[in-house]
């Protein structure tokens, strides 16, 4: 009988253990900087894109201007299978990723 209730209280913990962990994503914020069209994107920052991932599709980029005055830009990206990513570039086309 022992057995029974201890069986039955770990398969009670790990089932609310699994259900509240499924749902604490974090918090969420919203992006920084200012929105901007694809077509307002500098064209190396483009090319050096297309060069790094020919079939992925940028979505909601962002430019930011950090105190200093330099300015970054923040692409959204969509994989052909569905999955994103974002990636980060100076105005030069140079990929600024771990920034």
């Amino acid at each position: 009988m022992r057995r029974f209730w201890t069986a039955a209280l770990l398969a009670a913990w790990l089932a609310g253990g699994c259900a509240s962990s499924s749902n604490n994503a974090g918090p969420t914020t919203a992006p920084q900087g200012q929105a901007i069209s694809v077509s307002d994107l500098p064209t190396a920052v483009v090319a050096a894109f297309t060069a790094e991932h020919p079939y992925d599709k940028i979505h909601d980029p962002r430019q930011i201007t950090d105190s200093n005055g330099s300015t970054r830009y923040i692409l959204p990206y969509t994989r052909p299978d569905g999955s994103e990513g974002s990636l980060t570039y100076a105005p030069t086309g140079e990929s600024l990723s771990g920034y």
